[in-house]
């Protein structure tokens, strides 16, 4: 490119400057109306009312001077947001679906995508800054009356570890709807066990920059989800196993591991919270007949693994199932521990993959002196 090809370019490029999103004007530029500014870091950083990469739409011919820019939220005579309206606006479950399903037990989640594309007075569509996302405000919403949702769902940007969907329901990849930018914001829907609403459809309204509001229930949107809250599993003695093996045995001692799952096919024990109690290599109970002991350990849900039991000097093996709560009688043939008879109130909760729950208590079988392990529903003494 020669030295005056050069210079026209930057002469177009002067001439253009201010006429679109790729080349906007900044603060001290000269203003013609209708030309395009952005707010710089500089901008920003001077006074906290404006949002780095906002855009703002000259309303007056002249120079920038006193005629300042308006706070987020609001336009002025001056200027008005570049970000004025939505060309598309619309819920989808991250399914791709427009109805779903969770369990109604405050945990399971299910994700609900927004999409949206703004843009400005002529149907451009307006680039979004980092900061401007952060600013702009997104709630859910009852669509049938735009009003909050029922005090007992949720919303929440983060997602939790009960995030698996009942009835077959398949996550899909993200979906864009236009040909040019869109934004797609996820929100995290769960229903807690006491609301007595069950089923909801849901909508949205996003408030622009320049303080309007903009509901998906306007006519040219129309595009709310609809979710129900299936009735919660509640784990008891009914729906669980308690198995017992015969793990190892030598002259000197004997281990019998316990694995507590859950019945239903297609549910398994996800997450469990030993409460009350010890886990891992500190045993939560003892009971000695003539002298010769039996020990009780709970594990921590997780992988296969072994532990070093110093009384005996023996390492023992646990959680050689998955999905299960190990527990484990260790009994000492000839050690002499000398009389002793303890024990921890041991508790713990599993939680399935939707996050459906029950609480059960570790009991020592009393009635053979601790030879066996008993797992019970509900908060029970551990000595059984």
């Amino acid at each position: 490119m020669s030295i005056q090809e050069e210079i026209d370019v930057q002469v177009r490029l002067m001439d253009d400057k201010g006429k679109s999103y790729a080349n906007p004007k900044a603060w001290n530029d000269p203003v013609s109306k209708g030309d395009i500014f952005v707010v710089t870091h500089a901008d920003a950083a001077n006074n906290n009312i404006h949002a780095e990469g906002d855009y703002f739409i000259a309303q007056f011919d002249g120079v920038c001077g006193s005629n300042y820019y308006p706070a987020w939220g609001s336009d002025n005579s001056k200027w008005r947001h570049a970000w004025s309206a939505l060309s598309d606006f619309r819920l989808l479950f991250e399914t791709g679906s427009s109805s779903g399903s969770i369990y109604g037990n405050s945990l399971n989640q299910i994700g609900v995508r927004a999409y949206y594309t703004p843009i400005d007075e002529n149907g451009i569509a307006v680039p979004l800054s980092a900061e401007v996302l952060r600013r702009t405000t997104l709630t859910l919403l009852d669509y049938t009356n735009d009003g909050p949702l029922p005090g007992g769902w949720s919303v929440s940007t983060v997602q939790n570890g009960f995030h698996s969907l009942p009835e077959s329901q398949q996550f899909r990849a993200l979906e864009r709807f236009s040909s040019y930018t869109q934004q797609i914001n996820t929100y995290y829907i769960s229903c807690g066990t006491d609301e007595p609403r069950r089923s909801l459809t849901i909508g949205s309204k996003i408030t622009l920059p320049g303080g309007g509001v903009v509901f998906n229930s306007q006519s040219s949107f129309h595009n709310p989800v609809f979710l129900r809250a299936l009735t919660p599993i509640f784990y008891v003695s009914a729906n669980t196993n308690l198995d017992r093996e015969d793990t190892a045995s030598t002259s000197d001692w004997d281990q019998d591991n316990y694995y507590f799952t859950i019945k239903e096919s297609g549910y398994y024990v996800f997450r469990a919270d030993i409460t009350r109690g010890v886990a891992g290599p500190q045993n939560w109970s003892i009971i000695s007949r003539n002298k010769r002991p039996s020990w009780h350990y709970i594990w921590q849900l997780g992988a296969a693994g072994t532990a070093q039991i110093s009384p005996l000097n023996v390492n023992i093996r646990y959680n050689q199932r998955s999905n299960a709560v190990c527990l484990t009688r260790l009994y000492g043939k000839n050690y002499n521990s000398g009389y002793d008879n303890w024990y921890y109130q041991t508790r713990f909760v599993i939680y399935d993959q939707y996050g459906n729950n029950g609480l059960f208590s570790a009991v020592r079988n009393e009635a053979d002196w601790g030879n066996t392990i008993l797992v019970i529903e509900g908060d029970h003494t551990s000595k059984g």
